[in-house]
């Protein structure tokens, strides 16, 4: 490729003066990762402008200048934010742009960054892939012969004690080393495999340790050390690939409980120390009606789930059977420290899923009466919220062995064993609302029929089939919905209403040893009624 001396205001200058050199504008502009991605092509390929006295540097500096006090703060922001339309065209503007960098290649609008090299003495076909944002590996994951990497080129020098390497040879060593080794090593932070955690290679869901990179946490990134995490029945569904869609290896779990220990600049929520639950889901588009109202489960264009979803950057999200994570503050929910954060990780799936359509169909009226189908994670949850809302509470189970706990343990007010139809027959018309949390197949008239006019019946459950007689469903003008989990503005007000009311979930914790043993103990409904594991006195480095 064609090179030339780097420029800068029209002399040439090591390519890495020192602070004293630079302005204010130009330090706060060079800790951004726009100018780390350009300088990385800077290094790895001597590729500077041909044919006018700016480098691409020049062009940051240049653009930053023209614009005032607020929008530099603006600028700043979304070039390290996730929602960076504003500096995705500010960048697609630019008008003085070197002929080298014309095919600047901005991906989406999700705002992932990465440059695209030409080479014009061989032609367009000689693209290559430079690198990409922050420190994180490639989109590209599968990079060709001939593309060129720069993070994870920089970190393996870095491991090899030969990180000066970088450097342009042609600079015949006119930097400061110091300087170019700390930035160079801060420019490829994040990429190292610091995380822990367990993870299924196939679809045989065997879980077992394993090493892998999380991003580096950006202005709105909240990094969470991760102290528990409870077991779902998801995590069964996507080690094994019972949906076919699992992106080996997976690192499951998605009821997350820990301690902040590092903030993003413009984080105003949450400071180190605080304890922080991160649910289901990790990232939505955030301009939909639904994000707008705080609904994000339901974001138009999918939310990203907080293990083997894809996220913003191209990466597969990797869930809680791990060290730490990092996630933007949106998703994430404050936990009262003087909720046992053990308790605290079952919420944010189990606890919510049941709380959510519980408030939103009115079925917290004191003096009502709910029947809850299954006695499991997700039942248990119901009682406990029904009797916390002052309802007349009827478990449905198909095992009597159930009845002592749901009474006793649970505190609920009758107990029905379903497939009884002298007790089913005598309960005729008389619920308000029935929440259904069995997912095996099971029939719907039977319930059906023990609503009174005008009652609801909710499924959060996920059955083979549903299947009832329309008859049921209009006489009485009844109402059936479904439901998944819920909006961030539900699980904050789900957690701060069990705080307030001490509404525990029933709770096994285990070690990450155990989580095998536990996923099977969960298909075989061997579990009263979560289990939780222990990641922070379990999950270490053998």
């Amino acid at each position: 490729m064609r090179s030339s001396p780097l420029s800068i205001d029209g002399k040439n200058q090591p390519f890495l003066p020192s602070k004293s050199t630079l302005t204010e504008a130009h330090l706060e502009i060079q800790e951004e990762w726009v100018l780390e991605a350009c300088l990385g092509i800077i290094w790895k390929t001597g590729l500077l402008a041909s044919g006018t006295s700016t480098s691409i540097r020049d062009e940051l500096f240049l653009l930053f200048h023209a614009l005032d006090k607020a929008q530099r703060k603006g600028f700043r922001v979304n070039l390290c934010d996730t929602d960076s339309m504003m500096a995705l065209e500010l960048i697609k503007n630019w008008t003085q742009c070197p002929p080298q960098l014309a095919s600047l290649m901005l991906s989406d609008a999700m705002g992932v960054l990465h440059l695209r090299l030409v080479d014009h003495e061989k032609g367009s076909q000689t693209t290559l892939i430079a690198g990409t944002r922050g420190g994180r590996k490639p989109i590209y994951l599968n990079a060709k012969e001939g593309q060129v990497t720069i993070v994870e080129w920089v970190w393996e020098l870095y491991e090899l004690g030969e990180i000066l390497k970088v450097a342009d040879p042609k600079l015949c060593g006119a930097f400061d080393e110091e300087q170019m080794e700390s930035r160079k090593i801060m420019s490829s932070k994040g990429v190292g495999e610091d995380c822990l955690g367990w993870a299924a290679r196939d679809a045989s869901g065997v879980l077992s340790p394993y090493k892998f990179s999380r991003r580096t946490p950006g202005n709105e990134d909240v990094l969470i050390k991760i102290t528990h995490c409870g077991v779902c029945f998801a995590d069964v569904v996507w080690t094994r690939n019972k949906h076919g869609d699992s992106k080996y290896p997976v690192v499951p779990g998605h009821e997350i409980a820990g301690i902040v220990t590092k903030v993003g600049s413009n984080v105003h929520r949450f400071k180190v120390g605080d304890h922080v639950g991160v649910g289901t889901y990790v990232n939505s588009c955030r301009d939909c009606e639904h994000c707008n109202d705080r609904e994000e489960v339901h974001c138009t264009k999918g939310s990203v789930f907080t293990f083997n979803g894809v996220d913003f950057d191209g990466t597969i999200t990797k869930g809680g059977y791990s060290s730490y994570i990092v996630v933007h503050e949106r998703y994430c929910f404050t936990i009262p420290k003087s909720y046992a954060l053990a308790s605290a990780a079952p919420l944010l799936c189990a606890g919510i899923t049941v709380y959510s359509p519980m408030v939103r169909h009115k079925m917290n009226q004191p003096g009502k009466s709910l029947g809850v189908i299954g006695l499991g994670g997700l039942g248990h949850m119901a009682v406990k919220f029904g009797k916390a809302f002052g309802l007349s509470v009827t478990v449905f189970s198909t095992s009597i062995s159930k009845k002592e706990e749901a009474l006793s343990l649970l505190g609920a007010d009758k107990f029905v064993v379903s497939s009884n139809q002298e007790e089913m027959t005598a309960l005729a018309k008389s619920l308000d609302f029935i929440i259904d949390t069995a997912s095996g197949d099971h029939p719907f008239d039977p319930y059906m029929s023990l609503l009174k006019t005008y009652g609801v019946f909710v499924l959060v459950g996920f059955p083979s089939q549903v299947k009832f007689s329309p008859a049921s469903l209009n006489i009485g003008s009844k109402t059936v919905a479904g439901s998944v989990t819920g909006g961030t503005k539900d699980i904050q007000e789900m957690i701060d209403f069990c705080a307030a009311n001490e509404i525990h979930p029933n709770i096994e914790v285990i070690p990450i040893e155990y989580a095998n043993e536990a996923l099977e103990r969960l298909i075989n409904r061997d579990v009263k009624y979560r289990f939780v594991i222990d990641i922070e006195n379990s999950l270490k480095e053998k």
